[in-house]
């Protein structure tokens, strides 16, 4: 009682990482430069984009040379997961790894479930699913 629970994947995967797999699975990803990405982001409405109404956090007036690390970094919240591992001992339940593995999963189901457009390369959907627990 009065505890709190944090729910983290402590292993994390870095984005370069993340933007390789996703061009290994045929999504065209780019890169833009932060300025001209926060100049599109509010060129946009929201069902363009769905971070558009958090659009203030990245595009707001900062001091001069403010970066997002030096506006918000110090603000960030203090996750701590002991509590959880403590009632998780012994269960068996364990958070995998964020790795191509995983994100792979999580893309074909996505995929499927149409809320993102499937991989462009050939069977890559297929191969994927058949990669998902309790799919053949």
């Amino acid at each position: 009682e009065g505890h709190a629970y944090n729910i983290l994947n402590e292993h994390l995967m870095p984005v370069e990482q993340f933007y390789r797999l996703l061009r290994r699975l045929g999504y065209k990803v780019g890169h833009l430069p932060f300025d001209e990405w926060c100049r599109k982001l509010e060129s946009c409405s929201a069902d363009e984009n769905v971070l558009r109404v958090l659009s203030c956090l990245f595009t707001d007036s900062r001091l001069q040379g403010e970066s997002l690390v030096e506006r918000f970094g110090a603000r960030q919240a203090k996750m701590d997961t002991s509590n959880t591992q403590k009632m998780l001992a012994g269960s068996n339940i364990s958070c995998p790894p964020v790795n191509d593995l995983l994100m792979e999963r999580y893309l074909a189901n996505f995929a499927q479930g149409g809320w993102i457009p499937a991989p462009l390369h050939p069977n890559i959907l297929q191969k994927l699913l058949g990669m998902l627990p309790g799919r053949k």
